[in-house]
This record gives C-alpha cells, structure tokens and sequence, in this order.
C-alpha cells in the first residue's frame, strides 16, 4: 500500500515537473535543454506507471521497462549536460546588461557635465558682462553725483550689482567641471 502511494506521488510530481519544464520553454531561448528534461520526467511518469501496473499484477515485458529507464538516463543526463550553456547565455546576458548600464551611465554624466558647462558659461559670459557693464555706469553716475540721497541710492545699488556678480561667479565656479582645474587637461581627458 505505501509503495503504491509512493509510486502515485513520484507520478505527481514528476508530472508537475514535466509542466513546469514545458512553461519553461517558452522563457528561455535554449529550449533544447527544457524539451530534454520534459521528455526525460514524462519517461520518468512513465515508469513509476509500470511499475505501479507491476506492482497490482499486470504482466510487462522486461523489455519495455528498460526502455523507459534508458530514454530517463540519456534525456535527463544530455539536459544536465546542456544546463552548462544555459548558464553561459544568463552570465552573457547579465555581461550585456553591466556593459549597457555602464555606457548609460557615462552618458548621463557626460550629458550632465556638458549641460552644466554650458550653463557655466553662459553665466559667466552672457550675464557677468551685463552686470560689470552696469556697475561701471552706476560708478560714473556715483561719481557725478551731488544729491547725498540719490548718492547712496546709487552706492547700494552698485553694492547689489558687486553682489550679484559675485554670486553668478560662484555659481559659475560651482557648475564648472573642476577636472580640468584639479587633474589638468591631459590627465582630465
């Protein structure tokens, strides 16, 4: 009786493998490998039916039974064999994927250093003028001046304009790329 039971749940299971391999052929590219091992677990169900048939008293020629059992052993050996390159195509595939990941990467950083340089630059050179062009005239301005208010009107507006640009200086500075100042430019390329 549990032998019985016993054959009936290897049956079950080998054919719950047999599923899953067949699911698996579908995932994979290397269906050669899964197609083995769905042939080998059917075999395999095979020969736990036999040998339950064997067990309730039905005549089976010895014959077919090692058939069944060599069919199991070259199927499920030749899928161990093949599991091999499976396993090379997944350490290829996850290669591609660093390689890929890495280049991304590099290109959001390039990207971003070009973006900032540009921005630095434009700071630097488009707006840094204009406000030293202003400051110079308010200067000339101060300078003729005689009205003490519209003097100091002109001493803290100069004093905003000193500040603006020395803020857009350090806002240059910060969003320049500082390989060139800190490596050089033969070792920052």
């Amino acid at each position: 009786m549990w032998i019985q039971l016993l054959l009936l749940v290897a049956i079950l299971v080998q054919t719950l493998a047999t599923v899953y391999a067949l699911k698996l052929v579908h995932a994979t590219k290397y269906n050669a490998i899964w197609i083995l091992f769905i042939i080998g677990f059917s075999a395999l169900s095979v020969e736990r039916i036999i040998q339950l048939l064997v067990f309730a008293g039905h005549p089976i020629p010895r014959l077919f039974m090692a058939d069944v059992g060599f069919v199991v052993s070259i199927c499920l050996s030749i899928g161990v064999m093949y599991a091999h390159k499976l396993f090379k195509y997944i350490d290829r595939l996850n290669y591609q994927r660093q390689l890929w990941n890495r280049r991304m990467l590099s290109t959001t950083l390039r990207t971003e250093e070009k973006a900032r340089s540009s921005f630095s630059k434009e700071l630097h050179d488009g707006l840094g003028p204009l406000l030293s062009s202003a400051k110079m005239s308010l200067s000339a301005l101060q300078r003729d001046e005689e009205d003490p208010s519209r003097r100091e009107m002109l001493t803290n507006t100069t004093y905003l304009i000193e500040e603006a640009i020395r803020s857009i200086r350090e806002i240059s500075n910060n969003l320049s790329p500082h390989v060139l100042a800190d490596f050089g430019l033969a070792r920052g390329i």
